[in-house]
């Protein structure tokens, strides 16, 4: 490939707060907050863009999906898939059932903290192909950040006007990038994270941080669960009849429908690994496989044993940063998916006046085909 140029805009790339488990592949290199040479935060590059835009802009992160505090015992992070049940479910629960869909406050360890309902809530995080300020050798790593309050900063670094009223210079420029400290605080209070562009110096990023051939493609590094796993879990703590209504019109993947028959007669579905669902597919994580001219390292091959030699910092050690003050917002829902009606193509439009095929009749159904 090539280096792509950086944009200050593009498709997919605006952060700000009013757009509405396992999140990372294995195999791909990401920044841990916890390990010990980040817990007071670190310099980072943030790396020019992965891939171009249909109007051939460059594409320099990725926002992705999330719902956490999946569950009652065990929360659980993940990725939203495409035609998400738990979307559709949690759309469904606070028309019907508003007092389960609650947000409620509550008291833990002296300080007031939300509990979300158990299945979960949505917000956003946003991906960047990044490289250690210290470490340049290492190649580049994924690096999660939460949309608000995160992510968003350095988007809204790129919006910014100079003094002189010129436009903020681009962090990921290769030829003059801008360092950026980033920190996650341990028990603050507020915003936990400190994104700080510090711009006082700029440096000229190796092709190897550059080129495209040697970033991970931040389309191909999500995990997404299985939709047959999801469903199994939320029908494992959610009341049956809650479950059975709100599911009632859940379209599968393969795309039977889920009838009204069990709902109205109280006849508990049959759990959802019985129902007939296809597997989705994980493609392979977009990890660099070319060599870094010149060194014969392999990225995809781990952590590279020779040291290349950093960029040297002038002038001193890098100010200090500051913690930028951010207003919290809660984040909001993802509308309810529409269930495409059953058309004459569809065998399952001859589904009776009830309401659609129930979970038993689908299954008798689809053996009759076998």
């Amino acid at each position: 490939m090539a280096v792509i140029a950086p944009s200050r805009s593009f498709d997919g790339s605006d952060l700000s707060t009013n757009v509405f488990g396992k999140v990372i592949k294995d195999g791909v290199r990401t920044v841990n907050f916890r390990e010990d040479k980040n817990k007071e935060g670190n310099f980072f590059f943030i790396l020019p863009p992965y891939k171009a835009d249909a109007m051939g802009r460059g594409v320099s992160w990725k926002v992705v999906s999330i719902r956490d505090n999946f569950g009652i015992d065990v929360k659980e992070t993940f990725a939203v898939p495409q035609r998400c049940p738990i979307a559709y479910f949690s759309g469904r629960v606070k028309q019907f059932y508003p007092d389960y869909a609650k947000v409620e406050q509550i008291q833990q360890a002296g300080r007031t903290v939300k509990r979300y309902p158990p299945f979960g809530r949505l917000t956003n995080k946003v991906l960047f192909n990044v490289a250690y300020m210290s470490a340049l050798q290492l190649g580049a790593h994924v690096l999660t950040l939460p949309q608000f309050g995160g992510g968003e900063h350095i988007e809204a670094w790129h919006r910014r006007r100079m003094p002189d009223g010129s436009e903020a210079p681009l962090l990921n420029n290769p030829e003059a990038a801008i360092p950026v400290f980033i920190q996650l605080k341990k028990d603050a209070v507020g915003q936990p994270w400190v994104v700080t562009p510090e711009a006082s110096k700029t440096y000229k990023l190796p092709v190897e941080l550059a080129d495209a051939s040697f970033l991970y493609n931040l389309d191909e590094v999500v995990h997404y669960p299985e939709i047959d796993y999801l469903l199994d879990k939320l029908q494992s703590f959610v009341p049956t009849e809650i479950f059975n209504r709100c599911m009632q019109g859940y379209q599968l993947p393969n795309g039977h429908v889920i009838g009204a028959a069990s709902a109205v007669s109280g006849v508990a579905l049959p759990s959802a690994s019985a129902v007939p669902v296809p597997s989705v597919g994980i493609p392979t994580a977009g990890i660099p496989t070319a060599n870094i001219p010149g060194t014969g390292l392999n990225p995809s091959a781990g952590l590279p044993t020779a040291v290349a030699q950093p960029m040297p910092i002038v002038g001193g050690s890098i100010p200090k940063a500051v913690v930028p003050s951010m207003p919290i917002s809660a984040p909001v829902e993802a509308p309810v998916p529409q269930v495409t009606a059953p058309s004459l193509s569809n065998p399952m439009a001859a589904a009776p006046a009830s309401g659609g095929y129930s979970i038993e009749e689908a299954r008798k159904f689809l053996a009759q085909g076998r």
